[in-house]
C-alpha cells in the first residue's frame, strides 16, 4: 500500500495540546564567522563551538475543535515557564520553552 501524506504526519502535544507536525528541523554543526580576506582565494572559518539545537517544526492542528487547541496552544506558547512536551521521531518527553512562534490559517490543507 502507498504511503500517503497522512502517513507522515507525525503526533505531538505541547503542555496537553496535541497537534501533527508534518515537518522539523534542527541546525548542526559549528558555529563561528566565515572571514574572507581581499587577495585570498581561501576563506577561513573561525570554530566557535557547537551550534545551539534550536528546533523548528511546523505544527497542525486539526480536528472539529481545531479552533479551541489552536488557541490554547497559543496560550501555552506565551507562558514563559518550560514544561513537558511529547515529542515525535523517538524523542520522548523532553523539557521545552517556546522562544517565538507565528501562526497562520489555511483551509486549502484541511481539505476543504
Amino acid at each position: 500500500m502507498d504511503k500517503t501524506w497522512r502517513d507522515a504526519v507525525l503526533p505531538a502535544s505541547f503542555r496537553g495540546i496535541s497537534f501533527l507536525i508534518p515537518q522539523t528541523s534542527v541546525p548542526v554543526g559549528m558555529k563561528g564567522p566565515l572571514h574572507e580576506f581581499p587577495q585570498r582565494d581561501t576563506p577561513f572559518f573561525e570554530q566557535m563551538g557547537k551550534q545551539a539545537q534550536v528546533h523548528k517544526m511546523t505544527a497542525w492542528v486539526v480536528g472539529d475543535d481545531c479552533f479551541e487547541r489552536r488557541d490554547k496552544l497559543i496560550e501555552a506558547l506565551q507562558n514563559p515557564w518550560r514544561r513537558r512536551a511529547g515529542a515525535p521521531l523517538g524523542w520522548g518527553a523532553c523539557r521545552s520553552r517556546s522562544a517565538s512562534a507565528s501562526w497562520a490559517t489555511n483551509a486549502t490543507r484541511a481539505g476543504w
